[in-house]
């Protein structure tokens, strides 16, 4: 979300509005939002959420920033401009800081540069916390874990009881605190019957609302497999289907708030 909003403030005509009907706000009240959320989040030694952002400009490209536009990335996004000659330096620029920012945990979001790269806007997100409760050993034993394909494997199961309790008519959940219990994790299971993918199409803000505000106590006897998730791509479809169309396009997209760019219209592209 901040770096489409970041972008947002160099849109114009029909390509800002379509972002901004997208983003759900108007872009100065969702730099005003942004800004005050990340200067809310809290951050202990036991608990983080860690939010940068950077902008890189290609020296080699005759593009000339706005000063304004500039000024309202640094102000709302703490973002500094660099303008600098695309190539193997910038990228391993641009990799160490999504490094720095994610204590690690994306060690490399670029291999190659788009020759026709006139900037890159960056945005870097890590989550690190311990739980409030942790797993002990004796808390991980082997156990059977059916797959969305009906398949059964042996894995490990890390085993607990929780005192948070979620349910609607499609879903049974826990939460899980962190330490400082200032962030959570949230497990939701699929009732019996529901299929998966139509939990997920369920889940937008107001339903994941209800079902956290409509939380109960007691005890829930949980048991989640250890896993690991990677994910990987192209947003440019994703966003036409969201209504962010012009934005794309090379031949429509209005840029010319962040700034002159004599080589072309700049558009996006991830």
């Amino acid at each position: 979300l901040p770096a489409l909003a970041m972008t947002a403030n160099g849109a114009a005509g029909e390509t800002k509005q379509e972002m901004e009907s997208v983003l759900g706000r108007e872009i100065g009240t969702l730099n005003k939002e942004l800004s005050a959320y990340a200067d809310d989040l809290p951050a202990t030694d036991a608990a983080r959420l860690r939010a940068a952002n950077g902008i890189w400009i290609n020296a080699k490209k005759d593009f000339k920033a706005s000063a304004s536009f500039a000024a309202d990335l640094k102000t709302y996004y703490r973002a500094e401009l660099k303008e600098k000659p695309f190539g193997p330096a910038v990228i391993r620029e641009i990799n160490a800081f999504v490094k720095k920012n994610t204590d690690g945990m994306i060690p490399e979001i670029l291999d190659r540069m788009n020759a026709e790269a006139v900037m890159y806007l960056v945005n870097a997100l890590g989550f690190d916390a311990k739980w409030a409760r942790p797993y002990e050993k004796n808390d991980v034993e082997k156990g059977v874990f059916t797959a969305y394909n009906g398949t059964k494997r042996t894995v490990k199961l890390m085993r607990s009881s929780e005192g948070t309790y979620l349910e609607n008519d499609k879903a049974l959940g826990m939460v899980k605190d962190y330490e400082g219990h200032q962030y959570a994790f949230v497990a939701l299971l699929p009732k019996e019957g529901v299929d998966v993918y139509d939990l997920l199409e369920s889940l937008d803000a107001e339903t994941l609302g209800s079902l956290l505000s409509n939380k109960k106590y007691g005890t829930v006897h949980a048991a989640l497999p250890k896993f690991t998730v990677e994910y990987g791509d192209d947003l440019v479809p994703t966003l036409g289907d969201m209504g962010m169309v012009t934005a794309t396009n090379a031949n429509k997209a209005d840029f010319s708030g962040m700034g002159v760019c004599k080589d072309g219209r700049l558009y996006i592209e991830t």
